[in-house]
């Protein structure tokens, strides 16, 4: 997980760099300041993009404060709030807007702004969240990366199979508004029981679920997973810390 988080961080690099335009004193106004806009679900979501996206624009002649500006927004886990963020951020004039991972952030971005360029760090389906016209042609402000889930929800399913083979409920950590349906029809036909979506959306509403459920056992007394399969941002904290990981096999996308 942590090398394709990586591989992202370098693809998002070169992005937002060429949107941004190579550092040239012949071709830079004097005194221009490139203005970077970060809008993301949850806090911390995207710590190593972030990382590796600052220090390649640092190496590229970019200092935050002389010829930079970086404004970094995070709605803490609450999806109501990413269109009032994605407004005051278009409202500053960024020269690119990159939202950060899942289709939430990237949704909200584009519904703000038809001309600020937008590059998304990775969606499952741009084009059916109607991000994009196509991945071939994106056309119009947006562009950016996506996982192709649906092509890899069944491989996930096969290493969970693997780790425990048999027949199995699969609990399905996920945003209803992006529905993951790609995962159960990848499942190879007969290898499980039941598909069961727990619906759990971000870290703010882990954070409440588990206040009221402190031994993260609410699930239990409706789906009875057997394996755990995560796909929204902020949900692998989740199964660490309320013991899943110790208790389920799990797959994260």
């Amino acid at each position: 997980m942590k090398s394709h988080r990586v591989a992202l961080a370098a693809l998002l690099i070169i992005a937002v760099v060429a949107l941004v335009s190579p550092l040239d004193s012949d071709a830079q106004p004097p005194g221009k300041s490139h203005r970077i806009a970060y809008l993301a679900l949850t806090p911390g979501e995207d710590g190593t993009l972030m990382k590796a996206l600052v220090e390649r624009l640092h190496e590229l002649g970019y200092r935050e404060g002389t010829n930079m500006t970086f404004d970094y927004r995070s709605a803490d886990g609450h999806p109501e709030r990413l269109s009032q963020l994605a407004t005051a951020l278009v409202q500053g004039k960024p020269d690119v807007l990159v939202a950060g991972f899942g289709t939430l952030a990237a949704k909200a971005a584009k519904a703000a702004t038809a001309t600020i360029p937008i590059v998304f760090t990775t969606v499952g389906d741009p084009v059916g969240a109607g991000l994009v016209a196509s991945l071939a042609q994106p056309g119009g402000n947006v562009t950016g990366m996506t996982d192709q889930a649906k092509d890899l929800g069944g491989k996930r399913l096969q290493l969970l199979q693997e780790l425990a083979p048999g027949r199995h409920t699969i609990g399905v950590l996920m945003n209803p508004d992006t529905p993951f349906t790609a995962i159960a029809l990848g499942a190879p036909a007969g290898t499980f029981f039941d598909f069961a979506a727990l619906h759990l959306l971000t870290t703010g509403t882990l954070d409440r679920l588990r206040a009221l459920y402190p031994q993260g056992r609410f699930e239990v007394r409706r789906f009875r997973p057997n394996l755990v399969v995560t796909t929204a941002p902020g949900n692998t904290e989740f199964p660490e810390r309320t013991g899943w990981a110790k208790r389920w096999p799990s797959a994260t996308a």
